[in-house]
């Protein structure tokens, strides 16, 4: 059964490189270019195994929003990874704490992409 993977950027280059080496794997990708179309998915839709959220976004954070994911008894421990330019490791701590599991660097590089999200997905 296919995994169902998450990509919540407000970049749709960024979406698609990300959501084209996954789906050439087989893994099933939703796209939402803002944390509120995130935050509709995830409620109306079906689960998803894997969230991959950039880090700076319009209105709220990528931390913010694994924030209010996990909220949603169903996501309280869902595997999470956060994209961003940022390598502070103050920021990558408060990624920490709210449970994100891999930290890509961008621009992500589409041929790394699955292997992180294998990776996530295994330690799951």
């Amino acid at each position: 059964m296919s995994k169902n993977i998450l990509i919540v950027d407000d970049s749709k280059p960024t979406r698609l490189s990300i959501s084209i080496p996954l789906k050439q794997r087989g893994y099933s990708c939703s796209e939402a270019s803002n944390p509120r179309q995130a935050m509709d998915l995830i409620k109306n839709n079906k689960k998803f195994d894997l969230i991959i959220t950039d880090l700076h976004m319009p209105e709220i954070s990528g931390i913010e929003l694994i924030q209010e994911i996990r909220k949603n008894p169903e996501y309280k421990s869902s595997p999470v990874i956060i994209m961003s330019v940022e390598s502070l490791e103050e920021i990558k701590k408060e990624a920490k704490k709210v449970g994100v599991k891999a930290w890509m660097t961008k621009p992500v590089k589409p041929d790394q992409v699955p292997a992180v999200v294998e990776k996530v997905l295994k330690g799951a």
